[in-house]
């Protein structure tokens, strides 16, 4: 398809979609960029701060929730947990995010959920072991 650009409007408009285009892609990588390197720091605060930029991406809760589960200095089950439930609200197909939820339910006491976080987990892969 082409694309007529005779008249200096004409190309004006195109280098304003382009530039409109550039930046709305510049602002999203950074955002990531950011959220990422958040989620990469060992204060729970900030990792949390990073996993709120990416709203749909369960995988940052569960790192936020193993963050906070394996703190061996100041370990936060229930925060663990609340994390793994706000990542299986994202992707409750994830048989990872299922085990690590089950996890944090066991180290927790209740082994009932465990149990059944176990069980969907399975549900979820069936091919496991």
């Amino acid at each position: 398809m082409e694309t007529s650009l005779e008249t200096s409007g004409q190309r004006r408009i195109l280098l304003f979609l382009s530039l409109a285009v550039a930046a709305l892609l510049i602002f999203q990588a950074s955002k990531i960029w950011l959220a990422d390197h958040r989620l990469d720091s060992e204060a729970v605060a900030t990792a949390e701060r990073g996993a709120a930029l990416i709203p749909g991406d369960g995988s940052a809760w569960d790192r936020l929730g193993r963050l906070r589960q394996w703190d061996f200095l100041n370990s936060d089950l229930p925060g663990a947990i609340d994390d793994y439930q706000k990542a299986l609200r994202d992707n409750p197909r994830s048989a990872h995010f299922w085990m690590d939820l089950a996890s944090a339910y066991e180290a927790s006491g209740d082994d009932g959920r465990a149990r059944q976080a176990y069980q969907r987990a399975e549900s979820v892969y069936p091919a496991c072991a």
